[in-house]
């Protein structure tokens, strides 16, 4: 990661054009080749001024490892307080599920929210800490207060069937629901199906 520490030095980039204008105006005209290395030696000047540091070490990207997808319900019955304590369905998820993320080192791991419809909160990435964050985010009743269980397993399939990595071991989808399917047009069954006949 590169950090500039002063960016506003950029600003002084123009300068030797201007000077150059000022020169010409005053009827001093230098030649091209000290242009030019007038106008090189400034440049340096400006990018040394501008402290250019890198900040961390470099994070290599894994490239084996599993492909996960996470499929959690936020219908609104996840909402509903009987996991014991006074915590919902919904906040027991996020805590097992957050914990489970953070322990998929050199995995990729996406997030699906699904309830009367699904959409993808996080892509497969390998940026664990920022999916974890995403499922603390989720609210009961941000997709709907349904539960379509077929459409989040047929989400699921096409995002990974659209990510595929040679070599690597095959993807995993983990669905988190309290309830059965009351929405959407695929049969969660027949989404199953179509999972272990080879679409995963």
């Amino acid at each position: 990661m590169t950090h500039v520490a002063w960016p506003w030095m950029a600003l002084l980039l123009p300068l030797p054009l201007l000077l150059y204008r000022v020169r010409r105006a005053a009827g001093g005209v230098a030649s091209g080749r000290g242009r030019t290395l007038f106008g090189a030696a400034w440049l340096a000047l400006v990018i040394a001024a501008m402290r250019l540091q890198w900040l961390g070490a470099p994070v290599p990207s894994p490239t084996t490892g599993r492909r996960l997808m996470l499929a959690v319900d936020v219908s609104g019955s996840m909402a509903t307080q009987d996991m014991g304590g006074d915590r919902s369905r919904l906040q027991v998820v996020q805590q097992v599920a957050g914990e489970f993320i953070d322990h998929r080192q050199g995995d990729r791991v996406g997030l699906i929210l699904f309830g009367t419809y699904p959409y993808i909160q996080a892509p497969l990435t390998a940026d664990l800490a920022t999916v974890h964050q995403l499922l603390d985010e989720a609210v009961v009743g941000v997709a709907g207060t349904q539960t379509a269980i077929g459409e989040a397993i047929g989400l699921a399939i096409k995002r990974l069937r659209a990510d595929p990595v040679a070599g690597a071991r095959r993807p995993v989808l983990i669905l988190l629901t309290d309830g059965e399917s009351n929405a959407g047009v695929m049969p969660p069954v027949e989404a199953a199906r179509l999972a272990r006949r080879g679409w995963l």
